[in-house]
């Protein structure tokens, strides 16, 4: 339907309800559709549970979405009333099909429902106004504008046999019509749909970290053991070089495994922070034979999820600037599984390092007591 590949179908949601210019078309579960002016006069709170309420909100003069308050509840109320008329909406899924993405080249769909013909291509949306007894010229007059090549597709719940004789047109019905994710002006995030998922992941990764740490401390003192061992050696040893040697390659592999538990969360936090979906991550050395200078953390996920460069792009860019360790990252060329997507964070150890000391000496610095001077005669 678009060159996004993020679609919603309309089947997911038990009502749905259209506002078209003068005129709402609302569809109930398991009902007919009905029509009325103001589409609160028509659904009542158990239908606003589950409902899909779809709108044609109008753009400013740059071109961008306006709030569609205007549109949902009209003019006629004051600020404060809106708004809390909004925080009883939240239930209900909006969708705001000015919003649509442009469709594949070629290609124009058309949706008619309560009082409007709205369509789409690869250029732009459209709204034009309609009736049930003018649809089918009002259709004709927009369908000239395109050549006859195009792949028309029209949506409606109406009755259609007045179209018959309109050509090179498909009619589907109109919940059929999957819908772009883009137009989901209030979609939950994934802290909000998965809020107990996300919770238990969370302390998992803190049980993780916990454990992480205390290996890592388990580690420093058998790297301690290790250099009073070889520093007893040095009277005994001959080979004093030698011993010097291996403490200080002891060292330099210790020397920052402190830091991993510190950039563990961060990359967790990142994540969180830019509800990036992640199949699978990890934080390793890229080269085990030497003493790291920096790690690289792995981003798994699917092309499922993040299918094109333009829906890869923001989200690697949004997770670098959540990440408080990582300095660059990359897509590496995928040698596995083709539908993966994983893009490659570098953390430069003695950077992360440094900062983090910068950081602790801020925060001891403003918990010193300040001192007062008393005066003297």
């Amino acid at each position: 339907m678009s060159t996004n590949n993020n679609l919603v179908s309309l089947s997911r949601f038990k009502n749905i309800c259209f506002i078209g210019l003068n005129k709402v078309e609302f569809h109930p579960e398991g009902g007919d559709p009905m029509f009325a002016e103001n589409w609160l006069d028509i659904t009542d709170e158990q239908s606003r549970r589950n409902m899909m309420l779809g709108f044609f909100s109008p753009r400013d003069l740059h071109g961008e979405p306006m709030d569609p308050a205007s549109t949902i509840i009209g003019d006629d109320l004051d600020d404060i009333t809106t708004q809390q008329m909004l925080q009883e909406m939240k239930s209900i899924s909006m969708f705001d099909f000015c919003r649509s993405g442009r469709s594949a080249p070629n290609t124009m769909y058309a949706i008619i429902v309560a009082d409007v013909i709205f369509h789409w291509d690869s250029q732009d949306n459209y709204i034009q106004p309609t009736s049930p007894e003018t649809w089918p010229q009002d259709l004709e007059l927009i369908l000239k504008t395109y050549p006859r090549t195009t792949k028309k597709n029209i949506y409606t719940n109406w009755d259609t046999s007045p179209a018959k004789d309109i050509q090179d047109i498909e009619l589907h019905p109109l919940l059929s019509m999957p819908i772009n994710t883009n137009m989901w002006i209030n979609r939950p995030t994934l802290q909000e749909k998965y809020g107990d998922y996300m919770l238990l992941a969370g302390v998992l990764a803190a049980a993780l970290a916990y454990t992480v740490s205390e290996y890592q401390q388990q580690q420093i003192i058998k790297s301690s053991y290790a250099i009073k061992k070889l520093s007893t050696q040095t009277n005994q040893n001959p080979d004093f070089r030698t011993i010097v040697n291996h403490i200080q390659t002891i060292e330099s592999y210790s020397k920052y495994q402190s830091l991993f538990s510190l950039i563990f969360k961060d990359i967790s936090l990142a994540l969180a922070d830019t509800n990036f979906v992640v199949t699978s991550y990890i934080l390793e050395n890229p080269n085990p034979k030497t003493p790291p200078d920096a790690f690289i953390t792995k981003i798994k996920s699917s092309t499922k999820h993040y299918a094109t460069y333009e829906e890869q792009e923001p989200i690697a860019k949004k997770f670098l600037s959540s990440s408080l360790t990582i300095n660059k990252i990359r897509k590496p060329p995928i040698t596995g599984n083709p539908t993966d997507f994983m893009i490659e964070g570098l953390i430069p150890l003695e950077k992360v390092a440094k900062s983090y000391l910068d950081f602790l000496s801020i925060q001891g610095a403003t918990k010193q007591p300040a001192t007062s001077k008393g005066s003297s005669k």
